[in-house]
C-alpha cells in the first residue's frame, strides 16, 4: 500500500525463515510464526510482492517485511523497502519497542532506527539529511509504518474502527479505519506533520478500502485498496 506504507522487497520463504532466525532470537520458544505474501497492482498491471514473516506469544510480537518490485513500472523499479519492528502484545494492541527500516522510494532514500522509551521514540539512526521538521518530543503514543501495517495484515480481530498514528522518524500520519460492513471497512491515510510544503500541497489525504475475510475475532486481511499518487492500487493476499 504504497504512500500508506513505504515500500516492500518480496520476502521469499527461505529468506523468511533466515529472517526470523536474526529479528526474532529474542523470543521465547513458545511463538506462533507466520508468513505472508502479497501482489501489489496498479490497476490492471502487478507492480511487486510484498513478503511478510512474524511471531508473536501472549506478550510480545516480532515481524519483518519486505517489498520486490516486478520491473515492468518504470516509476517503481529499484524501488525497495526492508524494515523490521519488535514489541510487547498488550490484548490486541501492539506496542512497539524498535524499528529498523531501509528504503528507497525512488524519491526518498533512508536508513532510520528507532527506539522506544515508555511510548516516546528515540531516534537512533537516521540517513536522511534534510531538515527534521517535527517535534519528537509530542510524538508519544505513535507506532512505526511496520507494526501499523502489521496490525492491518496480522490475523485477529478486524482493526476496524480505530485511529493508528503512525512515526517513521521524521513524518507523522493518521491512519483512521471505520466501522466494519458487511467484512470490509473504509478509511483514510493522512500525512500530518513533518512533511514538506511541497508534499502537502501535492496530496495530504490517501482514501481506502480494506476487505477481510473469517469468522468474528479471528479474521485476515485478503485485500486492501487504495489511492496513491500513481492512482488506485490493490494489495491482495496469495
Amino acid at each position: 500500500m504504497f504512500q500508506i506504507f513505504p515500500i516492500f522487497r518480496h520476502c521469499s520463504r527461505a529468506l523468511a525463515k533466515v529472517s526470523l532466525v536474526f529479528a526474532l532470537t529474542s523470543l521465547p520458544l513458545m511463538a506462533e510464526d507466520t508468513q505472508m505474501r502479497f501482489d501489489i497492482r496498479l490497476g490492471a498491471l502487478k507492480v511487486g510482492h510484498l513478503g511478510v514473516a512474524a511471531s508473536e506469544t501472549d506478550q510480545t510480537y516480532a515481524v519483518r517485511a519486505q517489498f520486490q518490485d516486478t520491473g515492468l513500472v518504470g516509476i517503481l523499479v529499484g524501488i525497495r523497502f526492508d524494515a523490521h519492528a519488535q514489541g510487547t502484545r498488550l490484548g490486541t494492541s501492539l506496542i512497539p519497542r524498535k524499528y529498523e527500516e531501509n528504503v528507497d522510494t525512488g524519491r526518498r532514500q533512508s536508513l532510520t532506527r528507532l527506539q522506544y522509551d515508555a511510548g516516546l521514540p528515540q531516534v537512533l539512526g537516521d540517513t536522511s539529511t534534510s531538515p527534521l521538521l517535527i517535534a519528537l518530543e509530542d510524538q508519544r503514543g505513535t507506532v512505526d509504518p511496520l507494526t501499523a501495517l502489521y496490525t492491518v495484515l496480522r490475523s485477529g480481530p478486524a482493526p476496524c474502527n480505530k485511529n493508528i498514528p503512525v512515526f517513521d522518524g521524521r513524518r507523522r500520519s493518521l491512519l483512521t479505519l471505520g466501522p466494519m460492513r458487511e467484512g470490509q471497512c473504509s478509511g483514510n491515510y493522512r500525512r500530518v506533520a513533518g512533511y514538506s510544503d511541497a508534499e502537502m500541497r501535492e496530496r495530504a489525504s490517501f482514501p481506502l478500502t480494506l476487505r477481510f475475510t473469517g469468522v468474528e475475532g479471528r479474521s485476515h486481511l485478503v485485500e486492501a485498496k487504495v489511492d496513491t499518487l500513481w492512482g488506485p492500487a490493490t494489495l491482495t493476499r496469495q
